[in-house]
C-alpha cells in the first residue's frame, strides 16, 4: 500500500486546516520515504485488525457564525471538526475502499444527489424546476414540502447506522467503521479559548472524509411513495406531489410525510418544523391545503429558498432575482474603490470579479436567466461594471457598445 499511501499524501490539498497535532500537507508531502513506509505499516496494520488509532479520533472543534443570526444564540454558529491529518489520510483509503459495495448493492438511491461524483446541485434543481414547469405548463397543482433536518450530521445514531452497514458490508470494514465512529472525544475551541474535553456519543464528524458518505447510507432507505416524487441533495429534502385536483395533491403529500413522520421517529432524526415550508406551485388561485408532519401544520408560504434558488409560485424568478440584485449591489459597493481605481491592474480586476462577483449571479443561471425581468436591470448594472474593470469610471458610457462585446468574453471565461 505504500504507493496507495503516498498518492493520498500527495493528493491532498494543501488549503486544509490542521487537527490538533498540527500537521498540514505542506509537512506531510515532505516526509522522506522511510517515514512512507511506517506510516503504511501502521495503516495496514489497522486494517487487519480492524482497528482506527484512539489519537485519530480526537478532534478541535471550531464554530463559524452563520451569516444574519444574532451572535449570542448558540444555533447561531456552524461546528466544524478539525481532525488529524493522518486520520484523514487514513478516512481516504477506506472510502476507497468501501464505495464498491455501497454501489454494488444500490445503498444510495438515485434521487440523492449530495456528495456524489457527477451530481452537483444545479442537477437537482434542474429535476425539480422540470417538475414544477411540467405541472405549470398542464395548468396542474404542484405541492412541494421542503424539509429541514435538524444537526443532520451531528445527530446520526451511531447503533443505527452500524446496523445498517452491517448488511452489506464484509465484517473487516464493518468493524473498523464501528472502531472509528465508538469512543470519539473532542474539544471545542472558541477565540483562544478551549472547553473540556468531552465524549461523542452520536453524530459523524463534520469535515471527516467518510462522513458525508455515512449520512447518505444512514438516510438512504426514507420510505417513498408512488404518487410523489422526491429530491435530494445531502439533508435538504424536497417532497413534491402533482394533481390536477388540490385536494388529491395534498392527500398524496400528506401520506408521504405520514410515511417520513414514522421514519424519522425510528432512527431518531429530527425535523426543524420552523425552517420546514409548504408551497404550493400553480397558476390557479387557490393553494393547496395544507400538510402536517406529527400533527403539527407545516409553515405555507408564496416562495421558498432551496439549494441557493428562491422559487415563487409561479417560477418567474422575481424574489430570486431581486435578492440577486440586492447581494449583488451590496458586493460591488465593497469592491467598487479596487474596480473603479485606475491604477489597480487589469488582471488584478478580473480576479475580483471571477471571485467574488461572478460565482453569486452565474449559479444556477441556465435555470432563471431567461426571466423576463432579468434583463434590463441587470444589463445596467453589468455595464457600469465593466466600465469600471476597462476604463476605471463605472459612470463613463463613451465605450458602452464596445463594452458589451468584452463583456460577453468575461463571462465566457
Amino acid at each position: 500500500m505504500t504507493p496507495t499511501c503516498k498518492n493520498a499524501i500527495q493528493n491532498y490539498s494543501l488549503k486544509k486546516s490542521p487537527g490538533y497535532d498540527l500537521i498540514i500537507a505542506e509537512i506531510a508531502k515532505c516526509l522522506p520515504k522511510r517515514a512512507i513506509v511506517l506510516l503504511t505499516i501502521l495503516i495496514n496494520a489497522s486494517l487487519r485488525l480492524a482497528y482506527f488509532p484512539q489519537l485519530w479520533k480526537f478532534s478541535i472543534i471550531i464554530v463559524f457564525p452563520k451569516p444574519k443570526k444574532p451572535p449570542d444564540i448558540l444555533s447561531s454558529y456552524r461546528p466544524i471538526s478539525l481532525l488529524p491529518f493522518f486520520a484523514k489520510i487514513f478516512e481516504r483509503l477506506i472510502l476507497k475502499r468501501i464505495l464498491p459495495y455501497i454501489f454494488s448493492n444500490n445503498i444510495i438511491p438515485n434521487t440523492q444527489f449530495g456528495f456524489r461524483a457527477s451530481h452537483a446541485t444545479t442537477h437537482q434543481l434542474h429535476r425539480l424546476v422540470d417538475a414544477i414547469s411540467f405541472s405549470l405548463e398542464k395548468k396542474k397543482y404542484c405541492s412541494c414540502v421542503f424539509l429541514d433536518v435538524s444537526q443532520a450530521f451531528d445527530r446520526v445514531w451511531h447503533e443505527g447506522l452500524l446496523f445498517k452497514i452491517k448488511a452489506f458490508l464484509p465484517t473487516t470494514y464493518f468493524l473498523l467503521i464501528k472502531s472509528y465512529l465508538t469512543d470519539r472525544h473532542f474539544q471545542v475551541k472558541f477565540g483562544s479559548s478551549f472547553s473540556n474535553i468531552e465524549k461523542i456519543s452520536a453524530g459523524v464528524p463534520q469535515g471527516g472524509i467518510l462522513s458525508p458518505i455515512l449520512y447518505n447510507v444512514y438516510a438512504a432507505d426514507q420510505p417513498t411513495s408512488p404518487t410523489t416524487s422526491v429530491a435530494e441533495f445531502a439533508d435538504d429534502k424536497a417532497i413534491i406531489s402533482v394533481h390536477e385536483n388540490p385536494h388529491i395533491a395534498s392527500l398524496n403529500l400528506q401520506n408521504h410525510l405520514d410515511l417520513i413522520s414514522v421514519w424519522y421517529d425510528k432512527w431518531r432524526v429530527k425535523v426543524n418544523q420552523s425552517k420546514s415550508i409548504h408551497t404550493t406551485f400553480t397558476l390557479r388561485l387557490p393553494p393547496c391545503p395544507e400538510v402536517f408532519l406529527n400533527n403539527i401544520p407545516i409553515l405555507s408560504s408564496q416562495s421558498v429558498k432551496y439549494l441557493g434558488l428562491i422559487f415563487d409560485r409561479r417560477l418567474t424568478w422575481g424574489p430570486h432575482i431581486k435578492a440577486k440584485k440586492l447581494a449583488l449591489n451590496e458586493r460591488l459597493r465593497s469592491v467598487k474603490p479596487l474596480i473603479s481605481n485606475k491604477h489597480t491592474k487589469l488582471n488584478t480586476k478580473l480576479l475580483i470579479y471571477k471571485s467574488l462577483i461572478k460565482p453569486m449571479w452565474t449559479y444556477g443561471l441556465q435555470l432563471w436567466g431567461n426571466a423576463k425581468i432579468f434583463c434590463a436591470p441587470m444589463q445596467k448594472k453589468f455595464d457600469a461594471l465593466f466600465r469600471g474593470l476597462t476604463t476605471g469610471n463605472m459612470r463613463d458610457p463613451g465605450e458602452l457598445v464596445r463594452l458589451r462585446i468584452k463583456k460577453r468574453i468575461f463571462i465566457l471565461q
